[in-house]
């Protein structure tokens, strides 16, 4: 008993001091409702770079927002793009403009928490390594 809360107590506090790595399957939107119909194969295309060439599918995302600034795919797509190059208050802000445009929205939520997760964590971080 009193080994089994030993274990208990050092995984508690093991989980508090130590960096937890994950890996987590994220999906770009690939919802072309409502996309203007001269841009559904720029945005098919973007889609499909996501698998070989990030950079030119987050170049193909950002033009696409400028004839589809409220397009909630388009919007959360830029977003990740946002935060897979680390510019997490960009990803925070696109995210929040693509639940602004289809609230309720799963992908967009689930970002804004991951973000804001990781954010607390960095400053975590940087805090325990000022010590």
């Amino acid at each position: 008993m009193v080994n089994g809360l030993v274990n208990s107590l050092a995984d508690e506090i093991r989980r508090d001091l130590a960096p937890v790595q994950s890996r987590r399957d994220i999906r770009v939107m690939e919802r072309r409702k409502d996309l203007r119909k001269e841009d559904r194969r720029a945005f098919r295309d973007a889609v499909k770079a996501t698998d070989e060439n990030v950079t030119a599918a987050c170049d193909g995302f950002d033009a696409l927002e400028t004839t589809n600034p409220a397009h909630v795919s388009v919007l959360f797509n830029i977003g990740l793009c946002r935060e897979s190059a680390g510019d997490l208050e960009g990803a925070l802000d696109y995210y929040a403009r693509a639940l602004e445009v289809d609230p309720g929205r799963d992908y967009p939520t689930d970002g804004l928490r991951r973000v804001r997760s990781r954010m607390r964590a960095e400053q975590d971080l940087a805090k325990r390594t000022a010590l």
